[in-house]
């Protein structure tokens, strides 16, 4: 479990989510775990649950899910490389039911040989011309059209409705049925679609509204909470900028900020870093414009610290491997200026002083070494 916290992220805020808090790897562990769980509760008939992920804004919920999708799965038997078809649902722009059940249709019955079903009278020509009959005695019939977002192929998929718990209280309510039998008045889940929802924390500075108990009690919940070390890997498997990736390393409480820092601001920042260069007055100019755009003021400051002073002193693992001379002039000569040239001589030599120094460090042995450490 992550343990990266700030001044923001309070026990109060953080008693707005509901389930474990997780960093991301824990997150896909339980999405894999959920989904075996959701294919065997369907294969055998029983109750299956929507997985609700909570957690801050921009901390990565959405992009985690997508990415899960993305992998190849197996379902029923069959390979499918593509992983689940993702049917994304911005639920918190819709304000009718109708956005839901779908708009209602007049129908007719039509027959043809022991085959009937009902169609909208806008269509049932089409039918008639191909040997169908209506069915006078019926009468008609209003049916809801599904909406065009409802999945209807059979198959691994994912009903995602991002920012649930920023949908109007109307919108919450008409869902509750789809919950728990995974279907609605007009329509129904075809078989292998899994439901996943995002939130915010709610009862805090956000506009969400509350889910009661008996929405929570239908589904699977669990927090998401951000780790510097694995969004770094996954920054640099991006492509982004090194500097940005290191700064975060150093001050992973600057994840999130009062309003406006996040993962995902950041990310912004430092895929803009990339085109601008911080060697040059305009380029400082344009980077302190870009920061400022997207980010908190006090993100702002410690990170222009960091890239004016602290990111000089960070030593990348690929110049440690090559065994290279680690510092430039400048800084190796603070360091000469320190310890009367003794750390300098060992970082400039490359890793093999530097590996040399440490056992030289250590030749009078561990006692000798602590007492000159210690002043007791």
């Amino acid at each position: 479990m992550s343990d990266v916290t700030n001044d923001h992220e309070s026990e109060e805020n953080w008693s707005g989510c509901r389930g474990r808090r997780a960093d991301y790897c824990e997150l896909e562990s339980f999405l894999d775990f959920h989904f075996k769980a959701e294919r065997t509760a369907e294969k055998d008939g029983l109750p299956m649950h929507p997985l609700f992920i909570w957690g801050f804004p921009g901390i990565g919920k959405t992009e985690i899910v997508r990415q899960f999708a993305a992998k190849p799965v197996t379902w029923r038997g069959s390979k499918y490389s593509k992983g689940h078809t993702m049917h994304e649902v911005p639920i918190g722009q819709w304000e009718e039911m109708g956005d839901l059940h779908g708009m209602p249709e007049r129908c007719v019955k039509i027959k043809k040989g022991k085959n009937e079903q009902w169609v909208s009278v806008d269509v049932h020509g089409g039918y008639l011309k191909n040997g169908w009959k209506m069915d006078h005695t019926a009468g008609t019939r209003t049916i809801n059209a599904p909406p065009a977002w409802v999945p209807t192929e059979p198959g691994p998929s994912i009903l995602f409705f991002d920012d649930m718990n920023r949908a109007n209280g109307r919108i919450q309510r008409g869902t509750m049925q789809l919950w728990q039998t995974g279907s609605l008045l007009s329509w129904k889940l075809p078989p292998g679609c899994v439901i996943v929802c995002t939130g915010n924390p709610q009862d805090c500075e956000f506009m969400t509204t509350a889910l009661d108990s008996a929405m929570m009690q239908r589904m699977r919940h669990i927090t998401l909470d951000a780790d510097a070390v694995q969004w770094g890997e996954w920054a640099s498997d991006q492509g982004l900028d090194q500097r940005g990736i290191d700064f975060v390393l150093r001050y992973p409480e600057m994840m999130r900020g009062k309003e406006r820092t996040s993962p995902r601001s950041l990310t912004d920042v430092f895929r803009a870093m990339k085109d601008i260069d911080l060697s040059t007055i305009e380029g400082k100019e344009m980077f302190n414009t870009v920061a400022h755009s997207v980010l908190d003021d006090e993100t702002v400051g410690t990170m222009t610290t960091f890239l004016e002073r602290d990111v000089q002193l960070v030593i990348s693992p690929e110049d440690i491997l090559k065994g290279e001379d680690i510092f430039g002039s400048d800084v190796g000569d603070i360091f000469g200026s320190i310890f009367d040239g003794g750390l300098a001589d060992i970082f400039g030599s490359g890793l093999d002083g530097v590996l040399g120094g440490v056992g030289g460090l250590f030749e009078g042995g561990v006692d000798s070494f602590l007492d000159g450490l210690l002043p007791f």
